[in-house]
């Protein structure tokens, strides 16, 4: 990552703005050559010196001071969509993390610098970097500075840690993990995260259905999942406002696997989803933790979770309630 930062570094030719000891914005970059396209992704690494406390604010779950070797500063802006390629969730003081953001995303001029972390690594072996980007068809970076080779020991994970089960890699988001990269360019991938593209929502025709919004909410009792009314304890609405529905004959309808941790009350999902009874604190994978606004809770030894932890946690398309019958599916998404 180093090398990749100096080859950027010595191309440029005409703006860069310093906004303290280490933080730099490129506007563009020119050579005799003519134009060169940078990485989509920029990056900052340093050692973790503050944890800020949340806020729960709209635009970052946590805050994390980090400070480079050479003394300069930024805050890493961690939120929900954000994906932690190492096997480590959290971060503490004294933790060496790299935070990979947006390049074309404009910069804001407040010093220390706030970087929007989309993918964050923490800790990560000597002898070994970390390139995000989206890799074409002979998998080279947007930069064509790197060109990553697949060995008989590579990984290829999803974001959940699970075997990529795609067809291809190329031409899609990845968090790479691999070698210092040789004279020509080209290194050996020990590690590969084909990252979760941003859905584009498209117009879509519900036939007309016209939608009061006046209406009282009211529920009938009925949990329709995949299109199939099944049988399951009665959803709620909460003295807040919130519906609460039964999350194990949601879930596995679905086809998730539950597993209930009675000493603590907690739940897993798949190995992949956990919440705790009481708590509103949903973690994915090895995304940051999510507020739902809401906790579950235990109600007749069944446990209840808001409907949205099925579309925002679960990951699902829709979770909604029409005509007072709660829905739950992965077909067309409806807005």
């Amino acid at each position: 990552m180093k090398k990749a930062l100096k080859r950027i570094m010595a191309t440029m030719t005409v703006i860069i703005m310093t906004l303290g000891p280490t933080a730099t914005a490129i506007a563009s970059t020119v050579t005799p050559e003519g134009p060169q396209t940078l990485p989509l992704y920029g990056s900052f690494t340093g050692v973790v010196k503050e944890i800020l406390p949340s806020d729960r604010s709209a635009d970052a779950v946590q805050k994390i001071i980090v400070i480079h070797e050479n003394g300069g500063e930024a805050m890493f802006m961690i939120d929900r969509d954000t994906l932690w390629a190492t096997d480590v969730t959290a971060v503490e003081p004294g933790d060496t993390v790299t935070g990979f953001f947006d390049g074309r995303l404009p910069m804001i001029m407040i010093y220390p610098p706030q970087y929007t972390v989309e993918v964050m690594a923490v800790n990560v072996p000597d002898g070994m970097e970390v390139t995000v980007d989206r890799f074409d068809d002979e998998l080279t970076s947007t930069d064509g500075a790197l060109q990553i080779r697949i060995g008989e020991h590579t990984e290829v994970l999803d974001p959940e840690g699970e075997t990529f089960k795609g067809e291809t890699i190329a031409n899609r988001l990845l968090v790479v993990f691999h070698d210092p990269d040789e004279t020509d360019g080209r290194t050996t991938a020990w590690k590969i995260i084909v990252m979760y593209e941003k859905a584009v929502t498209l117009p879509i025709d519900i036939g007309g259905m016209p939608i009061d919004i006046d209406v009282p909410l009211t529920l009938n009792g009925e949990v329709v999942v995949e299109g199939e009314i099944i049988a399951a304890p009665a959803p709620f609405i909460s003295d807040s406002g919130v519906v609460m529905v039964p999350l194990r004959a949601i879930a596995e309808a679905l086809g998730f696997t539950l597993h209930w941790e009675d000493a603590v009350k907690a739940i897993m999902l798949n190995n992949t989803i956990s919440l705790t009874i009481g708590k509103d604190y949903y973690t994915f994978a090895r995304m940051a933790p999510i507020e739902l606004g809401a906790a579950p809770v235990l109600v007749d030894e069944t446990t209840y979770v808001p409907l949205n932890f099925f579309r925002d946690v679960a990951r699902m398309n829709n979770a909604y309630v029409l005509e007072g019958q709660v829905v739950v599916d992965n077909m067309e998404k409806m807005e």
